[in-house]
């Protein structure tokens, strides 16, 4: 059905509808995508507004194939989709500080008619980056308060997907980071998450050279805390970049024997679980005994497998999909 391709749509839009000269400013936010009625799943036609304090202002109207593309002021409290037929879709937004407006953030909105239940929106974080292409970052998204870990992803789906965002997100402070795949920080930022859809944009910097005086040319810093590997469908085939993250992390381990790693293997929900079990543990094997090839003893690694348990994004689109195709490298003191 056509809902289950919304995310690819949104990367297909053409110009998108003229917004009213007003909101042509700097301190609006763009945001593209489309509502989609909940009994078929087409996408819908609909007006857009945005709700303040006081009154409401119409930012514009969708494209024929249900398509648009909004200068949303920041000052803006709601945002309000209607068309006749149908329920009013209102719900609350909150724009992050700091926003440039450059990053674009794609919604899908679900819509019912006015004879079908009313649908509850959840609370949602958009994130939006900007970045470089020479910089190849994961962003972790974690629990401000115990640091507890939420979602990773790497610079590799970012630029699949400018905007991504995480559904069903509790209320609360978050700490968002970018690291370099050798764990140095280029990135740390705090985000308040409230009901609604809150929307944060992010500005990385390419990391500027640093002065290395004594030591040893194959010296290597500690890897971040977590290292994600990612798979492709159905498979456990290591990639070329793959190999050469795992070629770092070997090197690291031979040179720290106090360090132990573990390997944890998952995969998306595509299938029956007990081959996922069978294919998160043969994701996890592979990568255990390509390290021990490259001389990591064994005594130093260990391993786990999950199947579609725990994923890292809900298994609702193609590009969350690939999020939870995955192995976890944890390091840890011995």
């Amino acid at each position: 059905m056509k809902f289950l391709t919304l995310w690819t749509a949104a990367f297909l839009f053409g110009p998108g509808i003229k917004q009213p000269l007003a909101f042509q400013a700097q301190n609006s936010i763009r945001v593209q995508g489309s509502c989609y009625d909940t009994g078929t799943g087409e996408d819908v036609k609909v007006k857009a507004f945005a709700v303040f304090g006081k009154g409401q202002q119409l930012l514009g109207e969708s494209s024929d194939t249900g398509a648009f593309e909004l200068q949303v002021p920041d000052s803006a409290q709601y945002l309000r989709f209607e068309r006749q037929g149908f329920q009013t879709a209102l719900f609350p937004v909150h724009f992050s500080k700091g926003s440039a407006g450059k990053a674009p953030f794609r919604i899908s909105v679900p819509i019912s008619s006015v004879d079908s239940q009313s649908v509850h929106l959840d609370n949602r974080l958009y994130l939006g980056f900007n970045f470089p292409d020479s910089v190849d970052v994961q962003v972790k998204v974690a629990r401000a308060g115990d640091q507890s870990f939420v979602t990773e992803v790497d610079s590799r789906l970012v630029r699949r997907v400018p905007a991504f965002h995480l559904r069903n997100v509790t209320p609360g402070n978050y700490l968002i980071t970018a690291s370099t795949k050798e764990g140095r920080e280029l990135l740390r930022e705090e985000v308040e998450v409230l009901a609604g859809f809150t929307f944060k944009e992010l500005t990385i910097h390419a990391p500027t050279a640093t002065k290395h005086h004594s030591a040893p040319a194959t010296s290597l810093g500690k890897p971040a805390g977590a290292e994600i590997l990612y798979f492709g469908q159905s498979s456990y085939d290591l990639s070329a970049e793959v190999k050469e993250r795992l070629s770092s992390m070997a090197r690291y381990l031979r040179e720290q024997p106090g360090q132990k790693a573990l390997i944890i293997g998952y995969t998306d929900d595509a299938g029956r679980e007990e081959l996922n079990q069978t294919l998160s543990e043969y994701r996890a094997r592979t990568v255990v005994n390509y390290l021990k090839n490259l001389g990591v003893p064994a005594r130093q690694l260990s391993m786990r497998w999950m199947g579609s348990g725990s994923p890292a994004a809900p298994n609702d689109t193609e590009e969350n999909r690939i999020k939870n195709r995955r192995v976890i490298v944890q390091f840890s003191q011995e």
